[in-house]
């Protein structure tokens, strides 16, 4: 037979051993699971109800208490299914454990737990985000916006700064359908092309959250031209602009009926008007022609700078050319936007129902205070956004000390343009300190920093391509009592979120973390040194066999480590919780020579029989459980003081032994027992040989 393995130190259940678990059902915790030899699920290592996947909870980390041998990792009497999957790794603290944060703000789950002095602010109540069904919602005042982009899927904290939608009635209110019918109030007249009709399809649409109208175009082009929506006049109050003012021009669109077939363009139709509304000039910008998907799904936008020197009102709207004798019939779904000041385009801004006019959304503002957090010992910070091209904006984080000098402050400041994301560490003392890592990201596309100071002051920063720099010392005056979370601080005050960020993780730290665990959070948001991994199964297969229930995963050599995690992932488990109420992780004896052939397996059982006075019977099965008759005709000498006798010793204890029959079989998990050892006989000379000794034992699976 091939070699077997022998398993008697156990670091899962060992005393001196620090065995923690991410969840734990109360009373069920997995230090005095582990370490009891029962295996019994009332005294098991259970996870909360509804915990069955390791990013929820269901993993385990075991401290060896110092670097140690490995070679075995074995779950025994589980509830775990056949589609069970297990990942096993093995290393140092810093590749193995995750450091914890003093918070961390995991917006990117859709929800997170408000640490000790959190604020948020933002005044009145037009604020709107997309929530996780992709319909738009209004947030009420005071309230963080946890959106779900409806295209990507992406969570992450809406910041904005202080915008204004200066088209007064975007939900095209007024509007009477027929053909012409009535135009929403505000909107300037329709301009139709000679042979094409313009009408109002829809008056007070709603989808996704959205009242609309939408106007219908329909004929045949007498000419080449364009029919144009002309959703303010030429003299709008609220529209009033300047030379070189910038605007973000925006619209949710959406083809409710008919096709753009014979269309040529779609485009945003932009004309400057002077102070008695004459048109000075007019540009257009081509976007996608709108699709038929939802109503909220596509959005086009453009950045606009007023040339004119006389320029007094921007007149904004859609236009839609063709060719001459082109056959149009296409309706559109309009909610637009404008705002002055800005390059991009920020959340949507509408009115009260029934109430049009130029709206504003106040900024939002997060931050902790009553802090007490010693810069001079060192903090590491990791923020986590998800960039919008075109949005040239800041995201800032930042601490503020006691003292309200607005020299005091430190902070990080997280800038997004186009095409790419800069990290830099600053104060108006020192200003940036070194150089800063940039990457370039896609639009929507996450986007992850970390900076970070030691006690000497020393900065160092890295970006999510693992790219990292330092330079010289900061200023750290003393300590800091506010933090903000999404705007740059400003002495005393937390500070407010300028342009548009979408932040899906703010993570703290009260350390200075190493300048590889700098690196590995940057790039995968966790704090893990890989490089000190010395094992990693993979995540594999448990090999979970019905009756069995047992995993059992066997490195290819014996390893050497302090720390182990266990990951375990069942999402479909009946029992919506993970319950093991045994493990094995330590080294094991191979003996020089294989088990010999008379080595059986079996089950032995209690069963209850009943016989009727008719001769049936009827057996209840209490328990059954496996074993083995393990024979060694050849136990090295070597082997007898070294292995063989510690072996002994501690299966006299009643500690569980783990015997691996054929360590290379297929069916190693199904064919493994752990369990009780007893041995059923003294040590024998099978040849006269004073090298070679025979040994016998019986071992039973642990109920």
């Amino acid at each position: 037979m091939p070699r077997s393995l022998i398993g008697s130190i156990n670091y899962a259940a060992a005393p001196a051993s620090l065995v923690t678990a991410g969840s734990e059902a109360s009373g069920m915790g997995i230090a005095a699971g582990w370490a009891s030899v029962h295996g019994s699920p009332s005294t098991a290592w259970q996870t909360k109800a509804g915990v069955t996947t390791s990013a929820n909870g269901a993993w385990a980390i075991i401290n060896a208490g110092s670097s140690v041998t490995l070679r075995a990792f074995l779950l025994a009497r589980t509830n775990l299914t056949t589609a069970a999957t297990v990942r096993w790794r093995a290393g140092t603290q810093a590749a193995i454990v995750e450091e914890t944060a003093a918070f961390d703000l995991r917006f990117d789950s859709g929800s997170f737990t408000n640490p000790t002095g959190y604020n948020f602010a933002r005044s009145g109540t037009t604020a709107y985000y997309f929530n996780s069904s992709g319909v738009l919602t209004q947030a009420s005042a005071n309230t963080a916006r946890i959106e779900t982009d409806p295209n990507t899927g992406l969570k992450y904290l809406l910041m904005e700064e202080t915008r204004i939608n200066r088209i007064a009635n975007p939900r095209g209110e007024g509007a009477v359908v027929g053909t012409p019918g009535t135009r929403p109030t505000g909107w300037a007249p329709f301009i139709t092309s000679a042979g094409l009709t313009s009408s109002i399809a829809t008056a007070g649409g709603s989808e996704n959250g959205f009242t609309y109208s939408a106007v219908r175009n329909a004929g045949t082009a007498s000419a080449a031209g364009f029919s144009a929506i002309r959703l303010v006049a030429t003299n709008a109050a609220d529209m009033a602009t300047v030379q070189n003012d910038v605007w973000a021009l925006s619209a949710y669109l959406k083809l409710t009926a008919g096709s753009w077939s014979g269309v040529s363009a779609v485009a945003f139709e932009i004309r400057e008007c002077d102070a008695g509304g004459a048109v000075l000039s007019t540009s257009t910008v081509t976007i996608t022609n709108p699709p038929t998907t939802g109503l909220g799904s596509y959005r086009a936008s453009t950045s606009y700078t007023v040339t004119q020197a006389t320029a007094a009102f921007l007149q904004f709207g859609i236009r839609v050319s063709h060719s001459n004798g082109a056959a149009i019939d296409w309706t559109l779904a309009i909610v637009p936007q404008a705002e002055k000041g800005a390059v991009y385009p920020s959340s949507q801004i509408l009115p009260p129902i029934g109430a049009p006019a130029a709206t504003t959304r106040n900024a939002d503002q997060q931050w902790l205070s009553g802090q007490s957090i010693n810069g001079a010992a060192g903090w590491t910070v990791c923020v986590d956004i998800t960039p919008s091209a075109g949005s040239g904006t800041d995201v800032y984080w930042g601490m503020v000390p006691a003292s309200t000098l607005v020299t005091d402050s430190t902070y990080v400041a997280s800038t997004v343009s186009s095409a790419w994301h800069q990290v830099a560490v600053r104060d108006s003392v020192h200003g940036d300190w070194g150089s800063s890592p940039t990457r370039s990201v896609a639009d929507n596309v996450a986007a992850r920093v970390v900076a970070a100071a030691d006690a000497s002051g020393t900065i160092i920063a890295a970006n999510a391509l693992g790219t990292t720099t330092g330079s010289g010392t900061g200023l750290f005056p003393g300590t800091y009592t506010i933090m903000g979370l999404g705007g740059k601080p400003d002495g005393a005050s937390p500070g407010i979120a300028t342009g548009v960020n979408k932040i899906r993780r703010i993570a703290f730290y009260t350390k200075r973390l190493t300048a590889t665990q700098i690196a590995a959070l940057a790039s995968t948001g966790s704090t893990l040194d890989t490089a000190g991994v010395a094992y990693d199964s993979g995540t594999v297969s448990a090999g979970i066999a019905a009756g069995i229930r047992q995993s059992l995963i066997v490195a290819p050599a014996d390893l050497t480590a302090q720390y182990v995690r266990l990951d375990v992932n069942d999402s479909t488990n009946p029992d919506g919780f993970i319950n093991i109420p045994l493990a094995f992780v330590g080294p094991v004896w191979a003996p020089i020579a294989s088990a010999d052939p008379s080595s059986s397996f079996g089950r032995d059982d209690r069963i209850d029989d009943v016989q009727t006075l008719g001769g049936q019977e009827w057996p209840v099965l209490r328990w059954h459980r496996r074993h083995w008759q393990i024979v060694l005709q050849a136990v090295a000498q070597a082997e007898v003081w070294a292995s063989l006798m510690p072996l002994d010793l501690v299966a006299r204890t009643g500690a569980n032994i783990l015997y691996v029959p054929d360590s290379a079989s297929t069916d190693a998990a199904k064919e493994a027992v752990f369990g009780r050892l007893r041995t059923t006989g003294d040590l024998t000379y099978p040849s006269q040989s004073a090298s070679l000794r025979t040994w016998r034992a019986t071992i039973e699976e642990r109920l």
